[in-house]
């Protein structure tokens, strides 16, 4: 699969084309979602992380809180698949040029499920592809991600 994903301000430029409010945050070099929202002072429920997961013989995007966890029977009811596992880095890298850790919540060419809990919060920040800006993404606008869905994906228990 052979993706052109937009970087940094063209990145931007895509989400605005897309209908999705969002604001480029600078920060030092940072490298998990905890650093970058502690270094912004707000909260893990205020964060959003996106995981490329594999399903049966196809690659998805789960985007969930950074304060909940995801529930992979749940994922498996909703994209009617047997197995369910995380990217490798290898897939990862391969499949999105982008570093690990740096996923951005719009990825051409991938079902998106996004956890609704994202959708309770105003905004949330998340991946922008770098580790020294993040995006704050508008996440009534999320749902204009083509291809996304709005889903359950998180388990009960939170971190």
């Amino acid at each position: 699969m052979n993706i052109n994903i937009p970087q940094d301000a063209n990145y931007t430029e895509t989400l605005v084309n897309l209908g999705i409010g969002n604001t480029l945050v600078n920060h030092p070099h940072l490298t998990t979602p905890p650093e970058v929202l502690q270094h912004l002072e707000l909260e893990l429920s205020d964060g959003i992380s996106t995981m490329l997961m594999k399903t049966d013989d196809h690659f998805v995007l789960i985007v969930r809180r950074d304060d909940c966890r995801f529930d992979s029977k749940k994922i498996k009811a909703i994209t009617s698949s047997k197995n369910v596992r995380m990217a490798t880095r290898e897939e990862f890298v391969e499949l999105t040029h982008l570093p690990i850790g740096a996923a951005q919540v719009y990825i051409p060419n991938f079902p998106t499920y996004i956890d609704e809990k994202v959708l309770e919060k105003e905004y949330v920040i998340g991946g922008s592809g770098s580790f020294t800006h993040s995006i704050r993404y508008k996440t009534a606008d999320l749902p204009n991600i083509p291809g996304s869905r709005i889903v359950d994906v998180s388990k009960e228990e939170l971190f």
